[in-house]
C-alpha cells in the first residue's frame, strides 16, 4: 500500500500585524520546543546515571570473576587445552587468540618530519592528493571548465530571527 504524503496547510499573513503575530507565535513555539528538548535531555541523563549506578557493582563483579578466571586458565593451560588454544567448560570456553599488530603514534607531525628527512624511511609516508574546493571557489570560471566540476549558485534563503526578550512582555 502506498503511503500518502502529509500535506501542510499554509495560511499566509495578510498584514504586517499578522506577520508580527506569526513571528511572535514561532518564537513562543520555539521556546516550548527548546523546553521539551531540555526536559528530555535531563530525563535521559537521569535515567542513564541511574542505569550506570545499577550496573557499576555488576561490572565490578564481572571484572573480578574474569581476572580470577584468567588466573585459573593460565595456571591450567597446558593441562586443559589438549594441544589447542581453547579450554572447553560445560558453560562455555576460554580461548587464547593472537592479537594483530598495531601502530600507535605520539607526535605525528614530528614523526612525519623525521620520515621525510630520511630516504630509507620515506616508504613509511603516504602522500595523498585532494581537490582544493576553496581554490575552485576563488576561480569559479576556470574551475567550471573542468569535467565533473559544477559550481553551484550561492542562492538566497529567507530566515527569521525572533527577539525572545520581547516575548515576555
Amino acid at each position: 500500500m502506498a503511503r500518502k504524503a502529509k500535506t501542510i496547510t499554509v495560511i499566509a499573513p495578510e498584514t504586517m500585524a499578522q506577520a508580527d503575530q506569526y513571528l511572535r507565535d514561532i518564537g513562543v513555539l520555539n521556546i516550548e520546543l527548546r523546553d521539551i528538548d531540555t526536559d528530555l535531555r535531563e530525563a535521559t541523563a537521569k535515567l542513564k546515571q541511574e542505569a550506570e549506578d545499577q550496573a557499576a557493582p555488576i561490572r565490578a563483579d564481572v571484572e573480578s570473576k574474569w581476572l580470577g578466571l584468567q588466573s585459573w586458565a593460565q595456571a591450567n593451560r597446558t593441562r586443559m587445552t589438549n594441544g589447542t588454544k581453547t579450554i572447553v567448560l560445560p558453560s562455555g570456553s576460554i580461548s587464547w587468540r593472537i592479537q594483530p599488530p598495531k601502530v600507535t603514534l605520539k607526535g605525528v607531525a614530528d614523526i612525519v618530519a623525521l620520515l621525510a628527512k630520511s630516504p630509507k624511511w620515506k616508504k613509511f609516508l603516504r602522500i595523498t592528493a585532494a581537490v582544493d574546493k576553496e581554490a575552485m571557489l576563488k576561480d569559479k570560471v576556470e574551475a567550471a571548465k573542468i569535467a565533473g566540476v559544477k559550481i553551484g549558485s550561492e542562492g538566497e534563503a529567507i530566515d527569521y530571527q525572533v527577539d525572545e526578550t520581547k516575548l515576555a512582555a
